[in-house]
């Protein structure tokens, strides 16, 4: 089950002309365990409609509070 999600953590345009990216994150839930986990979509255009680009569970020493990129 999906919880306190989606938030924005970053909007950025992508290599294709006239898209732009955003990964939202947000938390699940599997039995008593909560995890992060990081959506990124893509919206083309007007924007109507978005298309999932990868969904994945992002490592904790690379973000902080899962929200915000490290800096390397």
């Amino acid at each position: 089950m999906l919880r306190h999600f989606p938030e924005i953590g970053q909007k950025y345009r992508s290599e294709k002309e006239g898209e732009i990216r955003v990964l939202l994150y947000g938390h699940y839930r599997i039995a008593y365990l909560e995890r992060p986990v990081h959506v990124v979509s893509a919206y083309a255009g007007d924007g109507d409609i978005a298309i999932v680009v990868t969904v994945y569970q992002p490592a904790a020493n690379r973000w902080i509070d899962f929200e915000r990129r490290r800096k390397v």
